[in-house]
């Protein structure tokens, strides 16, 4: 499967879990794009709080260091539409997502809020917390 194909995918769930219109592709973008970066900068940060050589003399409060974290929030949001502009391709992750059962759709729809929701909140007061 390819890049395109996954993120069109992600896309179709976020518009149905999020009770988007059929034709909306800008606020999934968004939710997904916003998501990402909150759990990347909480797993980096925790990351980076953990390294052997972590000093609490260098500062993440730099003006390169906040440049760099909304660069890679907008190169998220361009990535991810341009992953979906394909028709054929997002029309077929449709069709994938209409073809699966009520059932399926469902635990679909609420295995991906709840797995967002922990990781996104869980990651976050984490990383507040070592803070």
């Amino acid at each position: 499967m390819s890049i395109s194909v996954f993120l069109c995918r992600v896309h179709v769930v976020l518009k149905y879990m999020l009770r988007h219109d059929k034709k909306e592709r800008f606020f999934p973008v968004m939710t997904g794009a916003f998501w990402l970066n909150v759990v990347l900068q909480s797993s980096a940060y925790l990351i980076y709080t953990q390294m052997p050589s972590y000093d609490d003399s260098i500062s993440l409060n730099n003006e390169a260091v906040k440049l760099t974290i909304v660069l890679l929030f907008f190169a998220s949001i361009v990535f991810f539409y341009l992953g979906i502009r394909k028709d054929k391709e997002y029309l077929k992750a449709e069709r994938w997502f209409s073809n699966k059962s009520k059932e399926q759709r469902s635990f679909l729809l609420v295995s991906s809020g709840l797995f967002m929701a922990l990781t996104f909140l869980g990651l976050l007061f984490a990383a507040i917390y070592r803070m």
